[in-house]
């Protein structure tokens, strides 16, 4: 349990933070952007892919460690799940550009934070 809320609290490192206001702000502007332009600005800026790339490692690190029983998985889910289905949601379009393992692997990670 306690590695549970070691990765909770983890979610509110600083450097999570910077990629966090990252994915905020293009929430934003998601709704007026077309599945391309979010492509092409998670592309074509590199502090926004690393950021994109530091949250979906953390969220598959979650994923493993729940496979693995090392986490409370409806812990996790409710602390953790809303805010990681909405950055999912937010990069849909660039995650369904990745390898197919790497997809794989957010399927599974997505299934596991749906209520």
């Amino acid at each position: 349990m306690e590695e549970t809320f070691r990765l909770i609290e983890k979610w509110d490192d600083p450097h999570f933070l910077s990629a966090r206001k990252l994915s905020v702000a293009l929430g934003k502007e998601s709704s007026k952007l077309s599945p391309d332009a979010v492509i092409d600005k998670v592309e074509n800026d590199p502090e926004l892919r690393s950021s994109v790339a530091l949250m979906l490692n953390y969220f598959d690190f979650i994923r493993l460690s729940i496979k693995h029983e090392r986490l409370d998985l409806e812990v996790i889910k409710a602390q953790l799940g809303p805010v990681a289905l909405l950055t999912l949601n937010r990069f849909d379009a660039w995650i369904r550009k990745q390898a197919s393992h790497y997809q794989q692997d957010i399927a599974e990670f997505r299934k596991m934070m749906t209520p």
